[in-house]
């Protein structure tokens, strides 16, 4: 099964994940760790995660959040959305 996160799904899971907090957010990135599902990401996605992440944090923080997610997760890449 494939399934594509919505950015706060990554955003909270990380914020929640520093604080030692096991939200449903947490559990669901734990599980795509896991390769319960396969998760699904696109170019705009990507950008919008790194844009949100910078509010939240910094441009550093939003890169370690980028990287952990490809390392971690292995998400899909889609290019090209219709």
């Amino acid at each position: 099964m494939k399934v594509l996160l919505d950015t706060n799904v990554y955003i909270v899971a990380e914020l929640d994940l520093a604080k030692n907090v096991e939200s449903v957010e947490v559990k669901i990135i734990k599980a795509a760790i896991n390769q319960k599902f396969r998760v699904v990401i696109t170019k705009e996605l990507q950008e919008q995660i790194i844009r949100v992440a910078k509010r939240v944090g910094d441009k550093d923080w939003s890169s370690r959040l980028i990287a952990l997610i490809w390392a971690e997760v292995k998400p899909i890449f889609i290019s090209n959305v219709l």
